[in-house]
């Protein structure tokens, strides 16, 4: 048989040709991602905060203000409040996943609602854990003629008149709320909950309800004043403007150690380079002097500088713990 060396020649040539041209194609692919990271961010980025103004608002803000400056970008924050936080977190759950839609919002939405909610509108597994961004620690305020002034003389108090101590609830499912009921199960206690809401400062001050858990910025005028009394704090140590306010675990009560936490989340399947940078993004911020100075004068602490596989451990941990606490209480909310 004769066979036409031309010929094949040609058909190896053609085949080497396109083996090449695929290989071009696939290495101009792997360094897509690489692109998408150099050129992130191209234009403005949207920072979801599903609450009202008040701290959590403040802590977002101071986030987004030095985000922009890192990234060189606006990121300009929308408030989106409703059903304990869940329309904003479920509006950035719907949104694309490229990096120009974020979430910054409290653990709850994470580590609580899905336990708490019968129905929750949004699910976990809609978001890309992007970094825990900050931290603010919690008090134990009492009215200012509450017969305790620590932790141990309330729980005296409480164990010598069941049910009778009136604990006020700024949000149902909320952390000052389970942190009480916490409290009351390790204690073997029974307590009056009253639902006071955003009123709850005044509540305290007005001596409708007689021990409060709120973070310590919108209450220090008052403890300075005294006009209330602090009992306890939660957090790593003292504050700096309360120092003579003992913390839970130099009361004994280490189990207590619970600090309200901010969380940088993301639609799930957002781009690993667009993660990685806002990532490192991030965890750069929780080192700067200036960010901390400014989260300081909120009475905040940076968040961890954790891997996001860390980041999300730490949540399946958390929801675990919160998840036993609402079980125990038998709270839900449809």
């Amino acid at each position: 048989m004769f066979i036409s060396t031309h010929r094949t020649g040609s058909v190896i040539r053609g085949r080497r040709a396109a083996l090449c041209a695929a290989m071009a194609l696939l290495a101009a692919v792997a360094d897509i991602p690489k692109a998408v990271a150099a050129g992130y961010p191209e234009k403005p980025i949207k920072m979801v905060i599903p609450y009202p103004a008040g701290a959590p608002d403040a802590y977002g803000r101071l986030l987004a203000d030095k985000l922009s400056k890192s990234l060189g970008q606006p990121v300009i924050v929308e408030n989106k409040p409703g059903a304990g936080g869940g329309l904003g977190a479920q509006a950035v759950a719907r949104s694309q996943p490229d990096g120009y839609t974020l979430l910054f919002a409290g653990s709850s939405l994470f580590v609580i609602n899905p336990t708490l909610y019968k129905n929750p509108i949004y699910k976990r597994e809609q978001f890309q854990a992007i970094a825990f961004a900050s931290q603010v620690p919690m008090i134990f305020l009492a009215r200012k003629d509450f017969p305790a002034n620590d932790m141990a003389q309330l729980i005296a108090t409480m164990k010598k008149e069941p049910g009778k101590v009136k604990f006020g609830n700024p949000s149902v499912g909320s952390t000052f709320h389970l942190l009480w009921e916490q409290l009351l199960q390790e204690q073997g206690l029974k307590a009056n909950n009253v639902n006071v809401g955003a009123g709850a400062p005044t509540a305290l001050l007005n001596g409708d309800i007689d021990v409060l858990i709120l973070p310590p910025g919108p209450m220090l005028a008052f403890l300075e004043q005294k006009q209330i009394k602090a009992l306890a704090v939660t957090g790593t140590g003292r504050l700096d403007k309360l120092p003579e306010v003992p913390t839970v675990s130099e009361a004994g009560f280490a189990s207590l150690n619970k600090v309200g936490e901010y969380f940088l989340m993301a639609p799930a399947g957002t781009p690993k380079p667009v993660v990685d940078k806002l990532v490192a993004t991030v965890n750069a911020l929780n080192q700067d002097p200036d960010y901390l100075q400014r989260l300081a004068m909120l009475i905040g602490k940076p968040g961890s500088t954790a891997s996001v596989d860390a980041f999300n451990r730490y949540i399946d941990e958390q929801s675990s713990a919160w998840g036993s606490v609402v079980k125990s209480a038998g709270i839900s909310i449809d």
